[in-house]
């Protein structure tokens, strides 16, 4: 992953993660409810590490609008980290 170095680039980066984790949470609850074909144990545990990333990510946004530049340096690392998990988390899930 390459580093994103300016944090509101970064800000922008993580709204367009939740939405599109949250848009795969959706569809894959819409399957469960609709009783698909779909294994039901896996998709629910699909449904929950995404659920995971959502609860984890959403903070970002207020917290980085809160952060002044020298705190972005000092947690830029540990932020990207969680960002580039919930990457591959979601890569890891969306259905082609």
């Amino acid at each position: 992953m390459h580093a994103i170095e300016s944090k509101e680039n970064f800000s922008q980066e993580i709204a367009s993660l939740i939405n599109k984790i949250q848009e795969q949470i959706d569809g894959y609850s819409d399957s469960v409810s609709n009783e698909s074909p779909l294994n039901t144990k896996d998709t629910v545990a699909k449904i929950n590490v995404l659920k995971k990333y959502d609860l984890l990510l959403k903070p970002f946004p207020t917290m980085l609008e809160d952060m002044d530049q020298s705190g972005w340096e000092e947690k830029k690392e540990e932020l990207q980290k969680t960002f580039k998990e919930g990457q591959d988390a979601l890569k890891g899930y969306i259905e082609n």
